[in-house]
């Protein structure tokens, strides 16, 4: 049986010229046709043609603008919602020492990959330029609903209101925040029409999809706050909860014995146990599991048995010292960059010399990998009382 990758490439004009301009579903012509993977089903004729009068105009007035500059620019405002920055995000705060900020963007970032890969998996829309209706610009193989893109946009602007809130200590909410929240998916979504690969009503989906997502992310936050604690109380950042003090002894390299092992077997079974679905037929959620919960999955580890007194009992990690100004020192944020970037490196490196049988042993990379790279530099802090 054939992957989906494998189909996408079969099915590739470039690669496979006699798809070009094929038949492939009812009597639409496409550049490329549906994976024919099991449990996919293609998006309603009927539901396309009504949305019709809605998406064909905006195509038309986003994609006038043209040239090398507005191709630059929308593939610039595309890479600055990739979902990988909220992938990454989670390491870096936690190794930074800000595990309040780390631990809500480690919920926003398990929300939006699974909300978002759900219809993404089940669901086939082609894209605009797949079906003719736009300019082709750039060639996305993948299907069109929604726009992860946007709903990326939406929460990525979500994430810098709430750090700055965070780090000025205020509860007030600007009216600039606001002004972020609109500006932020329109650009996204401008520039995903523009390069012809989605449409305007996959644009709105994601922004609601992105709103979802803060939603029930903040809902698991604040349930993982009444579990194991706040980490962080303004305006005095000495009484975060999450760490040791009274009866919860402090974890450091002389005490690891004390870690709680039946919730650290239990959160890293349901991890396997999670990517094995992920992969195996006949649902093979997402075949790329390993490169986005294999960065999730760390800090998730991390965040349960280290910094959660609760679950790790008898013992958690002593809260870490960032200073009067809240700001690590500089060797800090040079390390949890090198690690992010080694480790990408590494694991793209590994991945691309695999097939789909072997993608467990690129998740267990990584989840080996940034859970040590985590663990021991905070280890270090505490150990050298920084």
């Amino acid at each position: 049986m054939q992957t989906s990758e494998e189909i996408e490439e079969s099915t590739d004009p470039y690669q496979n010229p006699e798809m070009e301009g094929a038949t492939v579903h009812n009597i639409e012509v496409y550049k490329i046709s549906a994976p024919t993977i099991k449990f996919l089903s293609i998006f309603p004729a009927r539901l396309e043609r009504s949305l019709e009068w809605f998406d064909n105009p905006i195509i038309k007035l986003c994609q006038t603008p043209r040239g090398n500059f507005f191709f630059l620019l929308s593939h610039f405002f595309t890479a600055l919602v990739a979902i990988e920055y909220i992938v990454a995000l989670p390491i870096l705060l936690f190794i930074l020492g800000f595990d309040h900020m780390g631990s809500k963007c480690l919920y926003i970032g398990m929300v939006l990959c699974f909300f978002s890969q759900v219809p993404k998996r089940f669901v086939w829309r082609y894209r605009p330029y797949m079906a003719y209706r736009a300019e082709e610009r750039q060639r996305d193989k993948t299907s069109s609903f929604p726009s992860r893109a946007v709903a990326c946009s939406v929460v990525y602007a979500y994430v810098v209101n709430i750090f700055v809130m965070f780090y000025t200590e205020s509860k007030e909410i600007s009216w600039w925040m606001f002004l972020l929240m609109v500006v932020c998916p329109i650009l996204a979504s401008f520039s995903r029409i523009n390069l012809g690969v989605h449409y305007p009503s996959d644009c709105l989906c994601g922004a609601i999809l992105g709103l979802t997502v803060c939603t029930v992310a903040n809902g698991f936050y604040q349930l993982d706050k009444n579990i194991c604690g706040e980490c962080y109380d303004p305006p005095d950042y000495s009484l975060g909860v999450c760490y040791a003090g009274g009866p919860i002894k402090e974890l450091s390299s002389s005490t690891l014995s004390l870690i709680n092992p039946w919730v650290a077997s239990l959160v890293l079974a349901g991890q396997l146990l999670f990517g094995i679905l992920c992969i195996a037929p006949p649902i093979q959620f997402w075949v790329k599991f390993g490169s986005v919960f294999g960065f999730l999955f760390p800090a998730l580890i991390f965040k349960a048995v280290f910094v959660c007194p609760t679950a790790s009992y008898p013992a958690a990690l002593a809260r870490p010292f960032l200073g009067p100004t809240l700001i690590p020192n500089w060797w800090s944020f040079l390390y949890a960059i090198l690690i992010v970037g080694i480790g990408m490196a590494s694991g793209a490196k590994l991945q691309s010399g695999f097939h789909d049988k072997r993608l467990m042993a690129v998740f267990l990379f990584y989840l080996i990998f940034y859970t040590t790279a985590i663990v021991a530099w905070r280890l270090f802090r505490v150990d050298d009382g920084l």
